[in-house]
């Protein structure tokens, strides 16, 4: 099957694109975390995320884009997953946003267990994995706009570990912090949208 990668002028208009490690990156002034990938069609991922959001309806659309996409970044289909059309989808969601392959394989794996039931391996119940994502943050006053990876955090910390720590948190990451903090110990703060 092929899929039609036309972008118009409409698509660009009708849906927007986030790249959150390669801004991550400007903003944390790190490197090598985002992941730059050839896009069929010579799309930029920004026009890939939007044509793709757009018209990647069906699962023969999602084998198609995935297949095109594999051939272009054979490092995608070294994702460890079971091959469904869900994952499939998760791979070029993840691709469009600029991730790494260790941060999509770890989204696929920490999204669902075997049994398609969501899991909370890793995330902010994990100790380790929850102390090493509030270090980095309370150290730089970033907070990452996806879920890296164990081996990202480690990329991440490894390049900042030696900056001066900031001295004081802006308030809004003061606020997610808590918020992290809280929801680790299933007690959010009262000014939490409930």
């Amino acid at each position: 099957m092929h899929f039609n990668y036309t972008l118009n002028a409409a698509d660009i208009t009708a849906r927007t694109s986030s790249q959150p490690p390669v801004d991550f990156e400007k903003e944390a002034r790190v490197e090598n975390i985002a992941r730059r990938y050839v896009f069929p069609g010579g799309l930029t991922a920004q026009q890939f995320d939007i044509v793709t959001g757009l018209r990647m309806t069906t699962p023969d659309d999602v084998t198609a884009v995935y297949s095109d996409l594999v051939t272009l970044n054979p490092s995608l289909a070294r994702i460890p997953m079971a091959m469904t059309i869900g994952n499939g989808a998760l791979v070029v969601h993840g691709a469009a946003s600029s991730m790494n392959t260790d941060d999509i394989g770890f989204f696929i794996e920490t999204k669902k267990n075997a049994c398609g039931e969501p899991t909370a391996r890793y995330t902010h119940n994990d100790a380790s994995y929850h102390t090493l994502f509030c270090g980095i943050v309370r150290h730089i006053d970033v907070v990452p706009g996806w879920v890296p990876a164990p081996a990202t955090l480690q990329s991440i910390f490894s390049q900042v570990k030696n900056r001066p720590a900031v001295q004081e948190m802006s308030a809004i990451n003061a606020f997610r912090l808590q918020t992290i903090e809280a929801y680790r110990h299933n007690n959010l703060p009262r000014s939490f949208p409930r």
